[in-house]
């Protein structure tokens, strides 16, 4: 849930050296789903939501903005934004 990341994310700039693994993504309708961190290519955001990309081809979207992404992920020195629409 919610808090569940916001910890995450409180634990990740507290730690810098800490990697997180595991994202929940809030699918349309569908409830939650857990993504693997590594499976991800990028993140694309779609106005008011993102689209993540992963390795198997899939698709998942999140109604978090892509700021929240960005927060997220660039601590873990894996992604960065390299435009106001793309996480790499």
């Amino acid at each position: 849930n919610n808090n569940e990341l916001t910890l995450s994310l409180k634990e990740i700039k507290n730690e810098p050296n800490k990697q997180l693994e595991k994202l929940y993504v809030t699918l349309t309708g569908n409830g939650k789903e857990v993504v693997n961190i590594a499976d991800i290519i990028y993140i694309e955001a779609d106005s008011n939501s993102v689209e993540l990309f992963t390795k198997d081809g899939k698709k998942y979207y999140d109604w978090q903005k892509l700021k929240y992404y960005k927060e997220l992920l660039e601590p873990t020195g894996i992604f960065l934004q390299i435009h106001r629409s793309y996480i790499i």
